[in-house]
């Protein structure tokens, strides 16, 4: 019999990979928001608001996949921020009420955080590296104190501290692939700024990795090993894939002009270090722009 592994964030780009990735060899099931599409054997109805969620989701269940999270790309109006953050760190909280009422047997909670959590610096930054006090990085901060919870439980917890995510099925990848068609690559911000990122089969091959990896526990850097700038990967894009490529810089000022604070998740620098990945026997299959590129141009 398959273990069976819950994820959150039913609708979103990754929980929809991650899913359809493990499916072979777990039993998946999923916890959406839509009420329609519930039939109490994949999907099943929560609400976070109301603190309500179908029980059943949890009968033989060894593992939760934490990743719902309304998208801080949205405008940060006071009705937004407070989706943000409840959609984060009240449904962990929520999740956690549920598992400790209904003695769910738990071997590991995997939950999304992500590298915003970290102050910025110049300095390489690790796992124990100092943590920002901004809103956004209070929440990440606030995300992965709810999910520690899980510990009560003496199940095994594991943060993913998530750089961009590329996928050529959605988000940064999708539309700037189809820019680069047309011969335009866009950076926002310096273009000497580092380029954090991980494709997305590397991060659901993590967390399958992390399900049964006992000696996984606690916050990763889940990124590429690569230093890399904005311009860099345009550069080699343009020599893989785009040799006509024309790339443009839209200036620092100009985006914080145009969407204020949410320039933050724009414009960052952060040397991450993903030693501690590493360390764990994990081997990335895109460890660099250009692997990734030759990939993308062969599929």
């Amino acid at each position: 019999m398959k273990e069976v592994v819950l994820i959150t964030g039913a609708s979103g780009t990754l929980a929809t990979y991650v899913s359809e990735y493990l499916s072979n060899d777990y039993e998946v099931r999923l916890l959406t928001t839509n009420k329609k599409i519930c039939d109490n054997k994949k999907f099943f109805y929560w609400n976070i608001d109301n603190l309500t969620l179908d029980p059943s989701c949890f009968n033989n269940l060894s593992y939760i996949i934490h990743l719902a999270g309304y998208s801080i790309l949205k405008n940060w109006s006071t009705k937004n921020k407070k989706i943000m953050y409840s959609s984060r760190v009240k449904s962990t909280k929520l999740l956690f009420s549920f598992c400790k009422k209904n003695n769910v047997n738990l071997k590991a909670f995997i939950c999304a955080s992500a590298m915003g959590i970290y102050k910025p610096t110049n300095l390489k930054i690790d796992e124990k590296s100092e943590k920002c006090d901004s809103w956004l990085g209070q929440m990440a901060v606030d995300w992965e104190k709810s999910s520690d919870l899980f510990k009560e439980l003496n199940a095994r917890v594991v943060q993913l501290r998530i750089p961009l995510i590329l996928s050529r099925n959605g988000g940064f990848l999708k539309y700037n692939i189809l820019s680069m068609r047309f011969r335009l690559g866009v950076i926002l911000g310096n273009s000497k700024s580092r380029f954090n990122w991980i494709y997305i089969e590397d991060l659901a091959r993590f967390i399958k990795f992390s399900l049964t990896k006992n000696s996984c526990h606690g916050a990763y850097n889940v990124t590429v090993g690569q230093k890399c700038t904005n311009y860099q990967f345009y550069k080699v894009a343009r020599k893989i894939m785009f040799p006509f490529l024309l790339i443009f810089i839209i200036p620092s000022y100009f985006i914080r002009k145009i969407i204020g604070p949410r320039s933050q998740i724009l414009l960052t620098n952060y040397n991450l270090d993903n030693s501690k990945l590493i360390k764990t026997g994990f081997n990335l299959k895109f460890n660099t722009v250009e692997s990734l590129f030759q990939y993308l141009k062969k599929s």
